[in-house]
Protein backbone atom coordinates (compact mmCIF):
# COMPACT_ATOMS: atom_id res chain seq x y z
CA UNK A 1 0.00 0.00 0.00
CA UNK A 2 2.90 2.72 0.23
CA UNK A 3 6.61 3.01 -1.29
CA UNK A 4 8.80 4.89 1.98
CA UNK A 5 11.12 7.14 1.31
CA UNK A 6 13.64 6.63 -1.06
CA UNK A 7 12.21 2.98 -1.26
CA UNK A 8 13.65 2.72 -5.13
CA UNK A 9 15.92 5.33 -4.98
CA UNK A 10 19.10 5.18 -7.87
CA UNK A 11 17.47 1.78 -9.19
CA UNK A 12 21.09 1.19 -11.83
CA UNK A 13 20.31 -0.01 -15.28
CA UNK A 14 16.20 -0.16 -14.60
CA UNK A 15 14.94 1.23 -17.31
CA UNK A 16 11.14 1.20 -16.30
CA UNK A 17 8.95 0.85 -13.45
CA UNK A 18 5.37 -0.14 -13.16
CA UNK A 19 3.87 0.64 -9.69
CA UNK A 20 0.98 -1.62 -8.79
CA UNK A 21 -2.48 -0.22 -9.08
CA UNK A 22 -3.54 0.31 -5.19
CA UNK A 23 -0.73 1.81 -3.72
CA UNK A 24 -1.90 4.52 -1.96
CA UNK A 25 1.24 6.32 -0.62
CA UNK A 26 4.62 7.22 -1.88
CA UNK A 27 7.50 8.97 0.13
CA UNK A 28 9.95 11.70 -1.05
CA UNK A 29 12.24 10.70 -3.04
CA UNK A 30 10.99 7.48 -4.33
CA UNK A 31 12.54 6.73 -7.45
CA UNK A 32 15.63 9.49 -6.93
CA UNK A 33 18.56 8.83 -9.23
CA UNK A 34 17.62 6.34 -10.99
CA UNK A 35 19.76 7.01 -13.76
CA UNK A 36 18.45 5.14 -16.64
CA UNK A 37 14.67 4.88 -15.76
CA UNK A 38 13.00 5.90 -19.37
CA UNK A 39 9.07 5.09 -18.18
CA UNK A 40 7.44 5.23 -15.03
CA UNK A 41 3.97 4.47 -14.28
CA UNK A 42 2.43 5.65 -11.23
CA UNK A 43 -0.40 3.91 -8.83
CA UNK A 44 -3.91 4.51 -9.72
CA UNK A 45 -4.70 5.09 -6.39
CA UNK A 46 -2.44 7.81 -5.50
CA UNK A 47 -3.75 11.37 -5.24
CA UNK A 48 -1.12 13.38 -5.45
CA UNK A 49 2.59 13.95 -7.26
CA UNK A 50 5.76 15.24 -5.85
CA UNK A 51 8.71 16.26 -8.20
CA UNK A 52 11.04 14.24 -5.31
CA UNK A 53 9.74 11.39 -6.48
CA UNK A 54 11.84 11.41 -9.86
CA UNK A 55 14.85 14.17 -9.02
CA UNK A 56 18.17 13.64 -11.37
CA UNK A 57 15.98 10.98 -13.48
CA UNK A 58 17.36 12.54 -16.51
CA UNK A 59 16.67 9.89 -19.15
CA UNK A 60 12.88 9.81 -17.82
CA UNK A 61 11.03 10.30 -21.13
CA UNK A 62 7.66 8.68 -19.97
CA UNK A 63 5.35 9.61 -17.55
CA UNK A 64 1.82 8.00 -15.88
CA UNK A 65 0.73 10.64 -13.81
CA UNK A 66 -1.12 9.34 -9.95
CA UNK A 67 -4.85 7.97 -11.14
CA UNK A 68 -6.68 10.02 -8.96
CA UNK A 69 -4.64 13.07 -8.77
CA UNK A 70 -6.54 15.61 -8.96
CA UNK A 71 -4.90 18.79 -10.61
CA UNK A 72 -2.20 18.92 -13.00
CA UNK A 73 0.56 21.80 -12.14
CA UNK A 74 3.71 23.12 -13.07
CA UNK A 75 5.57 20.57 -11.18
CA UNK A 76 5.57 18.07 -13.34
CA UNK A 77 7.67 19.76 -15.78
CA UNK A 78 10.59 19.70 -13.14
CA UNK A 79 11.05 16.44 -14.97
CA UNK A 80 13.80 17.78 -17.48
CA UNK A 81 13.01 15.82 -21.13
CA UNK A 82 9.98 14.59 -20.58
CA UNK A 83 8.36 13.74 -24.07
CA UNK A 84 4.56 11.68 -23.33
CA UNK A 85 2.53 12.16 -20.45
CA UNK A 86 -0.61 9.92 -19.53
CA UNK A 87 -3.35 11.64 -17.82
CA UNK A 88 -5.50 9.40 -15.02
CA UNK A 89 -9.15 9.07 -14.61
CA UNK A 90 -9.50 11.17 -11.95
CA UNK A 91 -8.04 14.72 -13.34
CA UNK A 92 -10.40 17.25 -13.37
CA UNK A 93 -8.01 20.36 -13.34
CA UNK A 94 -5.23 22.30 -14.89
CA UNK A 95 -3.50 24.97 -12.96
CA UNK A 96 -3.22 28.06 -15.66
CA UNK A 97 0.30 27.73 -17.00
CA UNK A 98 1.04 24.04 -15.60
CA UNK A 99 2.01 23.47 -19.21
CA UNK A 100 4.89 26.46 -19.71
CA UNK A 101 7.61 24.46 -19.31
CA UNK A 102 6.17 21.41 -21.34
CA UNK A 103 8.32 19.96 -24.36
CA UNK A 104 5.99 17.31 -24.76
CA UNK A 105 5.42 15.17 -28.00
CA UNK A 106 2.84 13.35 -27.03
CA UNK A 107 -0.57 13.98 -23.78
CA UNK A 108 -3.37 11.25 -23.62
CA UNK A 109 -6.02 11.12 -20.98
CA UNK A 110 -7.55 8.30 -19.67
CA UNK A 111 -10.85 7.28 -22.20
CA UNK A 112 -12.73 6.93 -18.64
CA UNK A 113 -11.68 10.10 -17.32
CA UNK A 114 -15.52 12.03 -17.38
CA UNK A 115 -14.07 15.68 -17.19
CA UNK A 116 -11.25 16.13 -19.15
CA UNK A 117 -10.73 15.09 -22.86
CA UNK A 118 -7.88 15.69 -25.55
CA UNK A 119 -6.93 15.53 -29.23
CA UNK A 120 -3.44 14.75 -28.35
CA UNK A 121 -2.35 18.84 -28.59
CA UNK A 122 -4.91 20.05 -25.96
CA UNK A 123 -6.37 19.57 -22.93
CA UNK A 124 -9.61 20.19 -22.98
CA UNK A 125 -12.25 20.79 -19.37
CA UNK A 126 -15.72 19.49 -20.08
CA UNK A 127 -18.78 21.94 -18.30
CA UNK A 128 -20.30 18.85 -17.52
CA UNK A 129 -18.43 15.56 -16.44
CA UNK A 130 -19.13 12.56 -18.29
CA UNK A 131 -20.90 14.92 -21.17
CA UNK A 132 -19.06 14.24 -23.96
CA UNK A 133 -21.24 16.68 -26.24
CA UNK A 134 -20.97 19.22 -23.06
CA UNK A 135 -19.57 22.61 -23.87
CA UNK A 136 -15.50 22.57 -23.26
CA UNK A 137 -12.74 24.75 -22.09
CA UNK A 138 -9.19 24.77 -23.36
CA UNK A 139 -7.23 24.57 -20.64
CA UNK A 140 -3.80 24.34 -21.91
CA UNK A 141 -2.11 23.55 -25.24
CA UNK A 142 0.17 20.74 -23.87
CA UNK A 143 2.15 20.02 -27.38
CA UNK A 144 4.06 23.21 -27.79
CA UNK A 145 3.17 23.83 -32.16
CA UNK A 146 3.02 26.33 -34.36
CA UNK A 147 0.09 26.57 -35.37
CA UNK A 148 -3.41 25.02 -33.66
CA UNK A 149 -7.02 24.84 -34.65
CA UNK A 150 -9.28 24.94 -32.02
CA UNK A 151 -12.73 22.68 -32.43
CA UNK A 152 -15.98 23.22 -32.21
CA UNK A 153 -17.24 22.58 -28.98
CA UNK A 154 -14.72 25.01 -27.25
CA UNK A 155 -16.53 27.89 -26.26
CA UNK A 156 -13.64 29.30 -23.34
CA UNK A 157 -9.64 29.55 -24.19
CA UNK A 158 -8.81 29.62 -20.43
CA UNK A 159 -5.63 31.61 -18.86
CA UNK A 160 -2.24 31.13 -19.88
CA UNK A 161 -3.65 28.30 -22.61
CA UNK A 162 -0.99 28.68 -25.34
CA UNK A 163 1.90 29.32 -22.54
CA UNK A 164 4.08 26.80 -23.58
CA UNK A 165 3.62 28.09 -27.33
CA UNK A 166 6.22 30.46 -27.66
CA UNK A 167 6.46 29.55 -31.41
CA UNK A 168 2.81 30.26 -32.19
CA UNK A 169 1.85 31.61 -35.20
CA UNK A 170 -1.08 31.16 -36.10
CA UNK A 171 -4.69 30.03 -34.49
CA UNK A 172 -8.16 29.44 -35.94
CA UNK A 173 -10.99 29.70 -33.76
CA UNK A 174 -14.40 27.78 -33.99
CA UNK A 175 -17.71 29.60 -33.83
CA UNK A 176 -19.10 29.31 -30.72
CA UNK A 177 -15.77 30.70 -28.30
CA UNK A 178 -16.92 33.39 -25.93
CA UNK A 179 -14.78 34.00 -23.94
CA UNK A 180 -10.51 34.39 -24.43
CA UNK A 181 -9.47 34.48 -20.55
CA UNK A 182 -6.29 36.36 -19.30
CA UNK A 183 -2.79 35.90 -21.32
CA UNK A 184 -4.01 32.73 -23.12
CA UNK A 185 -1.69 34.05 -26.09
CA UNK A 186 1.12 35.81 -24.16
CA UNK A 187 4.52 35.39 -25.08
CA UNK A 188 3.64 33.99 -28.33
CA UNK A 189 4.33 34.89 -32.30
CA UNK A 190 0.89 34.86 -33.21
CA UNK A 191 0.79 36.99 -36.55
CA UNK A 192 -2.89 37.87 -36.21
CA UNK A 193 -6.19 36.87 -35.24
CA UNK A 194 -9.99 36.39 -36.67
CA UNK A 195 -12.71 36.55 -33.68
CA UNK A 196 -15.46 34.12 -34.26
CA UNK A 197 -19.18 36.07 -34.43
CA UNK A 198 -19.55 34.58 -31.26
CA UNK A 199 -17.25 36.19 -29.41
CA UNK A 200 -17.96 37.95 -26.58
CA UNK A 201 -15.28 38.63 -23.67
CA UNK A 202 -11.35 39.17 -24.01
CA UNK A 203 -10.04 39.45 -20.54
CA UNK A 204 -6.43 41.47 -19.70
CA UNK A 205 -3.15 40.91 -21.25
CA UNK A 206 -4.42 38.11 -23.60
CA UNK A 207 -2.27 38.97 -26.17
CA UNK A 208 0.67 40.20 -23.58
CA UNK A 209 4.10 40.57 -25.16
CA UNK A 210 2.74 39.83 -28.64
CA UNK A 211 5.56 41.40 -30.24
CA UNK A 212 4.32 39.82 -34.08
CA UNK A 213 0.44 40.46 -33.50
CA UNK A 214 -0.08 42.53 -36.32
CA UNK A 215 -3.86 42.44 -37.55
CA UNK A 216 -6.77 41.63 -35.25
CA UNK A 217 -10.25 41.49 -36.77
CA UNK A 218 -13.20 41.51 -34.50
CA UNK A 219 -16.83 41.07 -35.49
CA UNK A 220 -19.67 42.45 -34.89
CA UNK A 221 -21.11 41.89 -31.36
Amino acid sequence: LELGPGACESLGGVEEVICAPGIEEIGPSAFRMCRDLRRLVLPHETTRFDSSWVNQCRKLDELVLPGMLERIGPEVFEVDGLRRLAIGVGTSMVEPGAFASSKLAEVHVDARNPFLATDCIGIYERAVAGERDADMRLAAVAVPVEEYEVPAGCVEIGAKAFACCSELRRVTLADGVRTIDAHAFSRTKLQELTAPASLRRIEKRAFFRCRELANVTLNEG
